[in-house]
């Protein structure tokens, strides 16, 4: 949660968030990413749709950031609280693509996966495990 935050303020220290063009150097960074996305600037404007893929990426980039600050003050709350589980999913793995890092998106997906209920954890074990009974047990190979 602090992390979180913490990372929320310092995007907002940066002149790239608020401009709207952070994603954009994200993705134009070759070092580091997984998925070059650079050529989606061209396809916009092949398109003759170049001032919108400015704004789809002003759009993204603050979304990321609205995301981070609403996630730190709503995610308290009942009703705010899957929405911002599942936009989390969206959030960490575009993040991992476009910036590279891999394993702080994971570690982010599963620090955002620890607001789930112990019972909604259960049932999607179940589900992707097949429901099996806890004996307290230890069953020992004869």
């Amino acid at each position: 949660m602090l992390i979180v935050f913490a990372m929320a303020l310092a995007q907002l220290r940066q002149e790239a968030w608020w401009q709207g063009s952070a994603v954009w150097w994200m993705m134009a960074k070759s070092d580091s990413r997984l998925v070059d996305l650079t050529f989606t600037n061209r396809m916009f404007a092949n398109m003759g749709l170049a001032r919108g893929f400015e704004y789809l990426i002003n759009f993204f980039t603050h979304v990321i950031v609205l995301y981070e600050l609403a996630f730190c003050f709503l995610i308290w709350n009942r009703l705010a609280r899957p929405i911002l589980l599942v936009l989390g999913v969206f959030v960490w793995i575009g993040l991992a693509l476009i910036s590279g890092s891999v394993s702080f998106a994971v570690l982010m997906m599963i620090a955002t996966f620890a607001f789930l209920s112990p019972e909604r954890v259960r049932s999607v074990c179940d589900r992707c495990w097949g429901a099996r009974e806890a004996t307290g047990d230890l069953q020992t190979a004869a």
